[in-house]
């Protein structure tokens, strides 16, 4: 993934600034800059893993196509929500949040039990990556690792 692009993306719908990025369309993005952001939402989405981008108030600034499956919710609904409303206070996520935000880089777990408010998943990795954009934002990413441990 191009993190430029990325980065670029969420500076386009900060959320004391812009849209939130589940509401920002081509339309909404237009300019060379706003392109860029559209086309970076558009890789985003075309992942297999969940991803959602956290504000340092853990709302949810847009979430890809993966996680609403991860989170049985369509984008728009996932993004008027916090992270508290999908996932208990002591889940590893909130944990993996604290931990990046505290130290300022990428922190991960490779073998979370996860328990959504939707379902439990027993073998997911975890990762949450500071953004940098000034804002507090984290992107969170979660891949199912159920396949790997059955081999």
């Amino acid at each position: 993934m191009n993190m430029d692009l990325h980065a670029a993306a969420v500076r386009q719908v900060r959320p004391e600034t812009g849209p939130r990025p589940a509401d920002v369309t081509v339309d909404e993005t237009a300019g060379e800059s706003g392109a860029a952001a559209s086309q970076g939402w558009a890789y985003l989405n075309a992942l297999a893993d969940a991803i959602l981008v956290i504000d340092r108030e853990y709302a949810i600034r847009f979430a890809n196509l993966a996680a609403e499956n991860l989170l049985g919710a369509s984008r728009k609904a996932i993004c008027r929500r916090t992270l508290a409303h999908y996932f208990p206070e002591d889940s590893p996520v909130f944990s993996l949040l604290q931990q990046a935000q505290a130290a300022g880089s990428t922190v991960a777990d490779s073998d979370a039990a996860l328990d959504s408010r939707q379902r439990t998943i027993p073998h997911v990795a975890v990762q949450a990556s500071p953004v940098g954009d000034g804002a507090g934002s984290i992107v969170l990413s979660f891949r199912e690792q159920s396949i790997v441990h059955q081999i």
